[in-house]
């Protein structure tokens, strides 16, 4: 009867890590989708602008009937619109599997956040996003960028490297990284006594038990990839409150 309900157990953490392997396979495209599109609805207006000053002034340029202007001006909008619902969707399906993936571990989750600082994504932030996949470091860039100076570090080793470097608010620390994995990289950056600075883990499975440990180590909180800049600023000012 054991070794049935273990049986039953491994077979459910393995469909919920499918499911979760699945759900980041859909967010990810999407999200490049989401960033495309908000860069259209961005410079669309100018660019239709000076295509029509060009028509005034002459010049030769592609006719654009009326209808079809209309619907590239409201195309990026609503494909922005339909992919944040989608996106929006699979990451509430992935709180789920979260969940239920953390009902087989419930008695070694419990731990605090650990914070070393107040900070806030509305203040110019210096962040070090640690990330191997060139895919999510420009969606990490394309979020940040701007407002926070931004560092990339190709692999958990080169985070280490920086941090001997620079002093950092903030680093996002992808988990599974070559050379030397992400949560290596924190148990070396927690290791330097001074100005420790706050680590959030980019994941794209389940913790379950291993959350509790990683939490231990150094690491403030987790976040789901692809990176989200709403969900990031929501989880950052709720380590804020939790650590006053």
């Amino acid at each position: 009867m054991t070794h049935s309900i273990k049986s039953q157990q491994e077979k459910d953490k393995s469909i919920i890590q499918m499911s979760a392997q699945f759900v980041h396979d859909i967010s990810t495209p999407l999200a490049i989708i989401q960033i495309l599109a908000q860069t259209l609805e961005t410079y669309l207006p100018e660019v239709l602008l000076a295509h029509q000053r060009l028509r005034d002034q002459g010049g030769e340029t592609v006719d654009i009937p009326s209808d079809q202007r209309e619907l590239l001006e409201s195309s990026a909008v609503k494909i922005k619109t339909l992919t944040q619902q989608v996106n929006q969707a699979a990451k509430d399906y992935w709180r789920k599997i979260d969940h239920q993936f953390d009902t087989h571990d419930s008695n070694e989750l419990e731990s605090a956040p650990r914070t070393t600082k107040f900070i806030s994504l509305e203040q110019p932030l210096n962040i070090l996003v640690a990330e191997d996949d060139p895919i999510h470091q420009k969606i990490a860039y394309r979020n940040l960028a701007g407002r926070h100076k931004i560092d990339i570090a190709n692999n958990g080793r080169e985070a280490v490297e920086y941090c001997q470097k620079k002093i950092y608010d903030l680093i996002l620390m992808d988990l599974q990284m070559p050379i030397m994995d992400g949560q290596q990289a924190a148990i070396e950056i927690m290791r330097m006594q001074y100005n420790v600075p706050i680590i959030i883990g980019l994941t794209n499975k389940p913790l379950g038990s291993e959350k509790k440990q990683m939490l231990q180590q150094g690491f403030s909180a987790f976040i789901e990839k692809p990176l989200n800049l709403n969900e990031l600023a929501e989880l950052i000012e709720k380590l804020g409150i939790d650590n006053n």
